[in-house]
């Protein structure tokens, strides 16, 4: 049976909330630790930090335990976006509801499959933003260059 963790800690750059694994407590998430997520530029991630940032300053009440689930009534743990371009329209729902709710009406987008993840160590991250202002282009325009190149 799937259950929510109350141990959640929130990123001190993103402000995105994880579960831990291993000893110590990590002041940021996997995601600002390895470099990657560096740029979101997917409504999805926009959507999760708009909620963050909602729950840090407040107009989002924080999932402690309090909030119940919209469909089942047990404690929420997530919040659920039907739709990624109204970021702060969410639902409070546990793991096994936001499952079975499956993914946003409009996930993925219709440009979905040019999106290329991956993750960059922070030294390369920075000579490449370097390069990049060097040539008066942006990040992304760089990276696409080489990536086109055979």
């Amino acid at each position: 049976m799937l259950h929510c963790a109350m141990s959640q800690l929130t990123c001190l750059k993103c402000g995105w909330e994880w579960i831990p694994r291993g000893v110590g407590i990590p002041r940021n998430c996997p995601r600002c630790r390895t470099g990657g997520w560096r740029e979101l530029k997917n409504p999805q991630g926009a959507a999760h930090m708009a909620v963050g940032a909602a729950i840090r300053l407040g107009k989002l009440p924080k999932l402690d335990g309090s909030i119940m689930c919209a469909d089942c009534g047990v404690p929420a743990c997530q919040y659920d976006h039907r739709d990624y371009s109204k970021p702060l329209e969410v639902d409070p729902v546990c793991q096994s509801c936001n499952r079975k709710r499956g993914p946003a009406n409009d996930w993925p987008p219709p440009n979905h499959g040019k999106w290329i993840r991956f993750e960059l160590p922070d030294e390369v991250h920075l000579q490449l933003k370097i390069l990049a202002a060097r040539r008066g282009v942006t990040l992304e325009s760089l990276i696409v260059e080489q990536l086109s190149r055979k």
